[in-house]
């Protein structure tokens, strides 16, 4: 066993959404088996908040930083992960020990997006009294989610290794479109996977065209809600 004594790359105290104050005391690649650090909070904070690991701690606080700089990333589709952390406020020892990629945070980030998507999914009725309604809050809140995102920017739109969970996403709209496509609120004359291209394929460049500016989010709701419905 090699001793050896290295400088503290940590040095700076950082807030985490837990609501502590995290001062990472050890996190370096020299031993990548080892992370220590401080946890304090403010008097009248929640106590749990001590109760993360303090690896746990340094990685969350990681991804709080990260994902704060997620319209960032979309921005400057170029920055370096560096320059990324920097103006997310992450000292880059802490994000070499966490995320030592530009590829892994992409990875990192485009989870989380998939993790916001589904979860906006799953509060989907798709048995609901009023069929049309519930596709079109669903609508509002897809893209929501992308405008939160800025995933059109940055993100793989099709990547293979989340092809499964985005199949099993897509479920849940599908038996939303079934009922409302029975109830005969949406149009006879295309089939449920026909209503569902219509209303998903444009997703990304519409969310696209919001965020420049070309697009209101209720134009493209209504819009999408034209193409699924019958002539009036």
């Amino acid at each position: 066993m090699k001793g050896a004594m290295i400088r503290n790359l940590c040095p700076d105290e950082y807030y985490t959404d837990e609501r502590c104050f995290i001062r990472e005391l050890w996190n370096s690649p020299e031993d990548e088996g080892v992370s220590v650090a401080r946890a304090r909070v403010a008097p009248g904070a929640r106590r749990g908040a001590l109760l993360w690991a303090p690896r746990a701690a340094g990685a969350r606080g990681v991804d709080a930083g990260l994902l704060a700089e997620r319209g960032r990333v979309g921005e400057d589709a170029a920055a370096g992960i560096y320059a990324v952390a920097a103006r997310g406020g992450v000292h880059r020892a802490t994000l070499y020990r966490h995320v030592a990629t530009r590829e892994a945070l992409i990875s990192g980030l485009y989870e989380a997006y998939l993790d916001d998507a589904e979860a906006t999914i799953l509060e989907t009725d798709v048995e609901p009294a009023d069929a049309l309604a519930e596709v079109e809050a669903l609508t509002r809140r897809v893209y929501e989610v992308n405008l939160a995102w800025r995933a059109f920017a940055w993100a793989p739109a099709y990547s293979l290794e989340t092809q499964a969970r985005r199949s099993e996403m897509a479920m849940t709209p599908y038996r939303l479109f079934q009922t409302a496509h029975a109830a005969g609120v949406l149009r006879p004359d295309l089939t449920v996977r026909d209503l569902l291209a219509a209303w998903g394929a444009p997703v990304l460049f519409l969310a696209s065209r919001i965020s420049e500016g070309g697009w209101t989010l209720d134009e493209v709701v209504a819009h999408t809600m034209r193409l699924l419905t019958p002539p009036r």
